[in-house]
């Protein structure tokens, strides 16, 4: 490829304008345009974040009262899930670092004497290591500017529940536009390629030529450039993951005070789950289901059969479906289209990493074309396909193993992904927490999970939550009778943490709730 020197993104939406605006601000040396058709509808139903969301926030310098307020933006500190384990449990995955103080073992310390008592309650690992999903569960909000919270950084760890298409207005508005990108609102009649198949222009309607040397396909799942016009395969994920149809809406506050929780609420339903999105603004709401096990038209029953169980009017409502394609395209950079959004690829909201892959591969893409002043070759794009996909398949895994660990065998849907889905074949060497017949693993397997010097891997509240303990009371009683002063030990770790956990309950319970947190920290009610 000859030197960077012009870049066409195809697509708005989030993916498109969150592209032109992080490559705007530090390419400016290369002409960016982005084209948008003005009959396209994007997807945005209210996304839901990550926490490494904030590293594409520092890049374009935006603080939180920059942008929530337009973007109808709430804070997010753990995704909590509903019915996964069994019908009535609960469990979160929160942000941060695991709280490691008073242990002995580390994190092994409860999975050892879970094992060896069997009295330990799953909700009882978030309390031990990640309080703040206690924080969480009880709709409070700090800054947590004198550590009430071990382990738990406002700035890093926190995320956002968001209105997907106002944030990618507010990008426009405030960062592409003013940083000189050329926009232009119409629809495209012809993709135009040179004798290697290299896009050389894109035709519009309006009889427009745009030229570029790079071309970024923001398309959605039409994926236009990189599927219909260069012929990528598409490498599906369905072997594992069945949901492949949504069905959104959005329905307004009862409560401001008791439903604007700090979290993603994801349910397990019949044929799929259900997500809970507060905005602040309203709720954002949908049912992921496969088609396999139900129609559209049974979906939209179950669903609003659910929302009336929560008292929601379903007549005044608008409802969405949505088609969902699992998997990556096999080179989401080929010759000159790099394919970055829904158009790279995509793995249901589950784990909100939809936004996530889009953040981090546009960074990507900015380091590539920085790192030699534009200058780009094929071990580059061969580079960057790696980690994209790489990417992919480990959240493929990681949403994977919610079915694939669950109990619930109450429907057909929950029985097939619960008994008739090889998880671990498709997944052994990336999972050592599957291996529970392996002695060595369990008996190393403070060291096995992760290297000494990081965190525990986040995996393990997962594990915790559905009640997969890789230690058995076997392992525990062998252990204990080889020494037994580890039962003391044991028991005394867990009064430590009993009473450690009551300092910082009593520290949650003075907090402002989330709402009252927002009003007066960026919405100034």
């Amino acid at each position: 490829m000859p030197q960077i020197k012009s870049i066409c993104i195809v697509g708005g939406g989030s993916a498109g304008w969150m592209s032109a605006s992080l490559l705007s601000k530090f390419l400016k040396d290369i002409k960016i345009t982005l084209i948008e058709s003005p009959d396209v509808k994007t997807i945005g139903v209210g996304e839901s974040t990550l926490g490494h969301f904030n590293k594409f926030l520092d890049a374009l310098d935006l603080q939180d009262k920059d942008w929530m307020k337009s973007c109808d933006a709430t804070y997010k500190s753990s995704i909590r899930f509903e019915n996964f384990y069994k019908h009535g449990s609960t469990f979160h995955y929160p942000f941060g670092f695991f709280n490691l103080e008073n242990n002995q073992n580390g994190i092994m310390d409860w999975f050892w004497l879970k094992a060896y008592t069997n009295n330990l309650d799953t909700t009882s690992f978030v309390e031990w290591f990640a309080p703040q999903a206690v924080m969480s569960e009880n709709n409070k909000m700090t800054f947590n500017l004198d550590q009430e919270i071990p382990g738990w950084n406002f700035k890093l760890h926190t995320a956002y529940h968001m209105d997907a298409t106002k944030f990618g207005i507010f990008l426009k508005d405030k960062i592409a536009i003013p940083n000189k990108v050329n926009h232009i609102l119409d629809n495209i009649v012809k993709v135009n390629q040179d004798n290697k198949e290299f896009i050389t222009s894109i035709t519009t309607s309006n009889n427009k030529e745009i030229y570029a040397d790079l071309f970024i396909d923001c398309t959605g799942f039409s994926k236009l450039l990189i599927e219909k016009t260069l012929k990528v395969p598409f490498i599906s994920f369905n072997d594992v993951l069945l949901n492949d149809k949504a069905i959104a809406t959005k329905i307004p506050y009862k409560d401001k005070n008791t439903e604007m929780n700090p979290y993603t609420n994801c349910i397990a339903y019949n044929n799929g789950w259900i997500w809970n999105i507060p905005l602040y603004s309203r709720i954002g709401t949908g049912y992921v289901y496969s088609s396999k096990f139900i129609s559209d038209y049974e979906a939209l029953d179950e669903f609003k059969n659910y929302l009336q169980s929560k008292n929601v009017d379903t007549n005044k409502l608008d409802f969405n479906f949505i088609n969902i394609k699992h998997g990556i395209q096999k080179e989401p950079w080929k010759k000159n289209v790099c394919s970055i959004g829904l158009a790279c690829g995509f793995i249901e909201p589950l784990e909100s990493t939809g936004l996530l892959t889009t953040h981090e591969n546009a960074l990507r893409l900015l380091a590539t074309l920085q790192r030699r002043n534009g200058y780009v070759n094929q071990l580059d794009i061969d580079g960057w396909n790696f980690a994209a996909r790489e990417e992919m398949e480990g959240f493929k895994q990681f949403v994977s193993i919610h079915y694939g660990m669950s109990t619930r065998e109450d429907t057909e849907y929950w029985k097939f992904v619960t008994n008739n889905i090889h998880y671990v074949k498709n997944h052994l060497d990336m999972v050592p927490e599957f291996r529970y017949n392996n002695l060595e693993m369990i008996y190393n397997l403070n060291q096995t999970l992760w290297l000494p010097s990081e965190s525990p891997d986040g995996k393990l509240f997962i594990i915790a939550g559905m009640n997969c303990n890789p230690v058995s009371y076997v392992h525990s009683y062998i252990e204990e009778s080889r020494s037994p002063a580890l039962k003391e030990i044991w028991f005394k770790i867990l009064k430590n943490k009993q009473e450690n956990f009551n300092i910082i309950r009593n520290k949650i319970n003075q907090m402002d709730t989330h709402y009252d947190f927002l009003k007066k920290y960026i919405y100034n009610e």
